[in-house]
């Protein structure tokens, strides 16, 4: 639901990992490099948005014509990201999910838990970048908890600052809501591709449950791997780790 910003310090690690691979980002319609762009309110309509902006880009030289591509996708973009498989079942060799969820496997209590709810509400109403980011950052991280409160300092200053040069508005926000909140799983369309795709859940997620992830895998019948302490935003509060993930997953294929 972010921008490529918040990545942090996760891509440096996959570089890492990869040496001879590139990295692209595509940002959602509504947030940064596309903030101009009404976002949409289902999850197909974005799915949309995101290929025609790869393939335009393909096709413009900014990215190649040539794969092989892998894709990794978190949350609402993990949504996104299976949607797009079943469009384009042959673009990506490999896709890993990030703590995503889906209406049609999990009970709303699962997808969202309701004890941040008040502090949601909260954001959205006053939405000032110090009091939203703040919010989201304690609800997404567990850095704070476990590990290193000085990074989650650092990471929630860039935040901010992050909304004050390209702010984020409230109907972006609610149409995200709305699109992520009534996606269902296209189970039979992703069934054959199981061998492409692998979960991977936080066991530490305060704000959707790992149970949305394994009802997900066991859906399709794909692999799921666990983190047993980071929070929903697992690429910033345990990039090496989810890098060394991909590398041992895709080793091989790249």
């Amino acid at each position: 639901m972010r921008d490529q910003r918040h990545w942090w310090k996760f891509p440096k690690e996959l570089s890492q990992c990869f040496p001879e691979s590139k990295l692209y980002f595509i940002d959602f319609p509504g947030v940064g490099t596309e903030q101009q762009a009404r976002a949409p309110r289902s999850i197909p309509e974005t799915q949309e948005i995101v290929s025609s902006l790869f393939h335009a880009r393909q096709n413009s030289g900014i990215y190649p014509k040539e794969g092989p591509w892998y894709l990794v996708a978190m949350s609402m973009g993990g949504m996104i990201g299976l949607e797009w498989l079943t469009k384009e079942p042959d673009l990506f060799s490999q896709a890993v999910i990030i703590n995503s969820s889906a209406a049609s496997h999990s009970y709303p209590w699962e997808r969202f838990r309701l004890r941040l709810l008040p502090e949601i509400l909260t954001a959205l109403i006053r939405f000032k970048p110090e009091i939203t980011e703040k919010i989201i950052v304690d609800a997404t991280s567990n850095l704070g908890l476990h590990l290193r409160p000085e990074e989650k300092k650092e990471f929630l200053d860039a935040c901010i600052q992050f909304e004050k040069n390209i702010p984020f508005t409230r109907v972006t926000f609610l149409n995200q809501i709305l699109s992520a909140s009534h996606f269902k799983l296209p189970v039979k369309k992703l069934i054959p591709l199981q061998k492409k795709i692998t979960f991977i859940t936080s066991k530490g997620d305060r704000l959707v449950s790992p149970h949305c992830s394994e009802k997900m895998a066991h859906a399709i019948g794909a692999p799921l791997i666990y983190n047993e302490w980071a929070g929903h935003d697992l690429p910033f509060d345990d990039p090496k780790w989810v890098a060394s993930i991909l590398h041992q997953l895709l080793k091989t294929k790249i």
